[in-house]
Order: structure tokens, then sequence, then C-alpha cells
């Protein structure tokens, strides 16, 4: 929503982890993308490449 660098950044990371996931534990591959979500959620509120205030 902010930075074009960022989505392409998180389109491939979560490509990559869904991926890696269904290799080792197809069971848990879904869920991986809502815990790879919620951990640059923690990290980072603000977005891969984001900045604070960006929009406000």
């Amino acid at each position: 929503m902010g930075s074009l660098a960022g989505a392409v950044v998180a389109g491939l990371l979560v490509g990559i982890v869904y991926s890696l996931t269904s290799l080792f534990a197809p069971e848990f591959a879904e869920m991986s993308i809502f815990a790879l979500m919620a951990l640059v959620l923690l990290v980072r509120p603000q977005g891969l490449f984001g900045r604070t205030g960006v929009f406000g």
C-alpha cells in the first residue's frame, strides 16, 4: 500500500515460504502464510519497506 518494492518482496517471500512448507510439511502450508504475515506485522508493523506515517 505504500511501497511497490515491499509488495514485490512480500509476494516472493510468500511464494518461497509456501513452497518450502508444502515440500517439508504439506499439512502446514496454508497456515504458514498467516504465520509469516503475523511475524512481519509483529516485527515491522509499517510494512517491509514502509515508513511511519506515510498515509497520515
